[in-house]
């Protein structure tokens, strides 16, 4: 019974020590950003290049 009384308190007490730090703003929006767009644009290249390579093999 004890554990069953006491985690509760003690995980209200974690809680609370993790809630004293302010939420500060994103430092790394941007560069995830780029990245992502960057990733995008390659995927979006080989496709098409898959496509041409696929049409000039089947074209006679």
């Amino acid at each position: 019974m004890v554990p069953v009384v006491v985690g509760p308190l003690l995980e209200g007490i974690e809680v609370g020590i993790v809630n004293l730090r302010p939420v500060g703003p994103a430092r790394f929006a941007i560069a995830a950003g780029a990245v992502a767009l960057d990733v995008a644009q390659v995927l979006g290249e080989r496709l098409r290049a898959g496509v041409r390579a696929w049409s000039m093999t089947v074209v006679p």
